[in-house]
């Protein structure tokens, strides 16, 4: 059984960007996930694919947020069905 749904490519003007989607793999955290495409549910054990997310470092935590993880803040990752 293959995905439903896809991500856009277009990121301009987005203030974050991701890296890779991941292969398609069972969903393997401890509750479900809504897909970011489709809102559906995806249940634990479901083939899904995992979106890595990331952002700049914000301008007013510029020195915290780029001492504690560098150039790439990570943002809570994204669940394709």
């Amino acid at each position: 059984m293959s995905l439903s749904c896809g991500i856009g490519y277009d990121t301009d003007g987005f203030d974050w960007w991701w890296e890779g989607i991941l292969n398609e793999a069972p969903l393997a955290t401890k509750r479900s996930r809504k897909c970011c495409s489709c809102s559906m549910k995806i249940h634990v054990g479901e083939i899904s694919r995992k979106i890595h997310r990331f952002r700049s470092p914000s301008e007013r935590c510029n020195y915290i947020e780029e001492s504690i993880y560098g150039d790439e803040v990570p943002l809570a990752a994204w669940y394709l069905c």
